[in-house]
Formats: structure tokens, C-alpha cells, sequence
């Protein structure tokens, strides 16, 4: 059987929510924390930090004055706090990023396609998945 469990926002340790750079901050903070569930990038604060920097040049030509462009600095804080909440620690290891997963609809005839940010099996069988 399978159990679901969901953190509430109550729950997690950041104590101010992000303002603005919604879609930029996302696509930032999932690349890091693949990059950390496959093993790419240490858990290291500075490294982690550069990694952030590099990466939020790559997706912008010119970030200067621009107020709605995430923070490295919080995207790393972010990271490194939500691999450390024990839920997410004691799955560690086990955790595969970005796992496809696909459904057909039999009755409505239609497919669905979607990735979920991660996944741990269990004896061959999804565990748990975070996303």
C-alpha cells in the first residue's frame, strides 16, 4: 500500500515567501535540486550558491537592475533546507529526478504525459513520489 504524505507550507522552514521571478525561480530551483539528487552538485552553501549564479546567467542575457529575477542566494538557502527536512533526508538516496510518466484513458480515449520532480522505489515499486 501506498501513503501519501504532503508537507503544508506551514510546515516548511522558509520564513518569507519569494517575491516575483515565479516561472524563472522554478525552472532555477528544479535544475538545482536534480543537479543535487543525481549527484552533480555537493551539498557545499558556496558551491551551490556559484551553481545558482551560473546558472541564472544561462537563462537571462542581461540580469542587471532587473528586480523580478530570482535570488541565488535564496534558491540555495531553498535547496539546501528542503534536502535537509527529514522527509526528504531519509529518501535521499533513493530519490530519481524528473521521472516521465505517462496514462491512457481507456474510456475517454485520451493519453496523458507529465514528468513528477521525484521518486523513490521501493522493492521495484514506487515508494514515494515528490513533486
Amino acid at each position: 500500500m501506498i501513503e501519501s504524505v504532503a508537507l503544508e507550507p506551514s510546515d516548511a522552514p522558509e520564513t518569507e515567501a519569494p517575491i516575483g521571478a515565479g516561472r524563472s525561480r522554478g525552472l532555477l530551483l528544479h535544475k538545482i535540486m536534480d543537479e543535487a539528487l543525481t549527484g552533480e552538485l555537493a551539498d557545499d552553501a558556496e558551491r551551490v550558491l556559484v551553481r545558482a549564479r551560473e546558472l541564472l546567467a544561462e537563462f537571462v542575457m542581461d540580469s542587471s537592475g532587473d528586480a523580478s529575477l530570482p535570488d541565488p542566494a535564496e534558491i540555495c538557502a531553498t535547496s539546501l533546507r528542503t534536502l535537509r527536512l527529514p522527509e526528504v533526508a531519509a529518501l535521499r538516496e533513493r530519490l530519481v529526478p524528473e521521472w516521465h510518466v505517462y496514462a491512457n484513458f481507456e474510456t475517454t480515449h485520451e493519453a496523458l504525459a507529465g514528468r513528477i520532480d521525484a521518486i523513490a522505489y521501493e522493492s521495484g515499486r514506487a515508494e514515494v513520489v515528490v513533486d
